[in-house]
């Protein structure tokens, strides 16, 4: 994180005037080789995503009971993933991903971690995830996959099978995704700004993720037409560039939390973004935290 760069993003996110229209990212999959790879490399252990993965992980995981299968949609490489079945041994890990490249790359990744088939990528559109033979889900997460839709009406498509997902299965659900800033100059100075020593094709990447993202009012409706009230949502505090929701299962209860195995916080550097985001950003987003046999863990 450059953080000159953080301070110059955000006064021009307060004092400019709203002129961004979304415009979809210009490939619905990202499979070229340099794109595959730029993607793979930042969610690595002292990646600039890992403390963006171990917040979702945590909140994730708050979600499932013990022994819970959770379906991702839109997983890229599966590093998420893994850092969430790290911490959760007892839970099997489905994600669905449009690009065959990213399926292979996380899979063999899976393999060499013990984790595959408990943990497996599988080919597939997000918006027909419904034709899936599931028997059961404990819960279903989209982490920065929305943009990837090209239209509404795809958003649309997608949370009309969360919300019959819910209904079938009584399975949670958790959402993070970007929010569209006001300006094109803004989405340009992001990833030079949260990223400054990624590849250019992982920033290009972020830059046109950004365009394409939808704001939490244009969210929030329709999650509530199809889970109810028992959706919430934050928009991050003070780095309005992030949005969060999330909705309990039906049947969720409090022995669900402290299943977490894995630290408390990533080592080192990302440790200690992922500390500042937390409190920063989504203070009040509640969290899974770490059982007794993983605590002192970092």
């Amino acid at each position: 994180m450059n953080l000159p760069r953080v301070i110059k993003m955000l006064a021009l996110e307060a004092f400019s005037a709203d002129s961004l229209v979304r415009e979809p990212e210009p490939s619905a999959a990202m499979d070229s080789a340099d794109n595959v790879q730029a993607f793979d490399q930042q969610g690595l252990r002292e990646g600039p995503m890992m403390p963006l993965y171990h917040f979702n992980s945590l909140a994730i995981s708050r979600l499932l009971p013990e022994g819970g299968r959770l379906l991702d949609l839109g997983s890229g490489s599966g590093r998420l993933l893994a850092h969430l079945a790290a911490g959760r041994p007892d839970v099997e890990i489905v994600g669905l991903e449009l690009a065959q490249p990213m399926v292979d790359l996380g899979n063999r990744m899976f393999e060499r971690a013990s984790l595959f088939p408990r943990v497996r990528l599988e080919l597939g559109d997000m918006t027909a995830f419904g034709k899936q033979p599931f028997d059961r889900l404990d819960a279903i997460s989209i982490n920065l996959a929305l943009e990837h839709l090209p239209d509404f009406g795809a958003v649309h498509t997608l949370v009309a099978q969360v919300g019959d997902a819910a209904r079938k299965f009584g399975c949670g659900f958790w959402l993070f995704n970007h929010t569209r800033p006001k300006t094109r100059a803004i989405a340009g100075l992001f990833p030079e700004a949260m990223t400054p020593d990624a590849p250019a094709h992982f920033k290009e990447d972020s830059r046109n993720s950004l365009i394409a993202s939808w704001r939490y009012s244009e969210v929030l409706p329709v999650l509530r037409s199809a889970l109810g009230d028992r959706v919430q949502g934050r928009v991050s505090r003070l780095l309005p560039f992030y949005l969060a929701f999330w909705a309990d299962s039906a049947t969720r209860r409090e022995t669900t939390t402290g299943l977490w195995q894995g630290p408390a916080r990533p080592p080192g550097k990302a440790g200690q973004e992922f500390a500042m985001f937390r409190a920063l950003l989504f203070p009040g987003v509640p969290l899974d935290t770490p059982g007794k046999a993983a605590r002192g863990k970092v």
